[in-house]
């Protein structure tokens, strides 16, 4: 199978390059806001990528502050979406727990806590 448009997006919004990773999101959200229609075809495009949810969801990625600011107006995008219902319960609510946190938000990471012994 070939991939599609949105799966080739993902992968440029993974790369290095802010250049390309701006351009992805850009092509990313375009697909989000698509106007309201039969089925929702800009999130069912958007979301057919493996892994989507899961890239939108990840704190972890080395973005840096643009690359967090663009991968954030792609979340508050689908967010706002009349069409999220088609996600499902469960990935709105991840969702909306992204837009909440903000652009910027990471895990506390856990304690480790060192002991000295005698």
């Amino acid at each position: 199978r070939s991939d599609s448009a949105a799966e080739v997006m993902l992968r440029m919004a993974r790369q290095p390059s802010p250049e390309l990773r701006h351009a992805a999101y850009d092509a990313l959200r375009a697909l989000a806001v698509q106007p309201a229609g039969p089925g929702g075809w800009g999130l069912r495009a958007l979301f057919s990528a493996d892994g989507m949810l899961e890239h939108l969801r990840d704190r972890e990625d080395g973005n840096d502050k643009e690359g967090k600011l663009w991968k954030h107006a792609l979340v508050k995008a689908v967010a706002a979406s009349p069409e999220r219902a088609i996600l499902g319960d469960e990935a709105n609510a991840a969702l909306d727990e992204v837009v909440a946190q903000g652009p910027f938000y990471r895990p506390l990471a856990s304690l480790d806590v060192d002991t000295m012994e005698a």
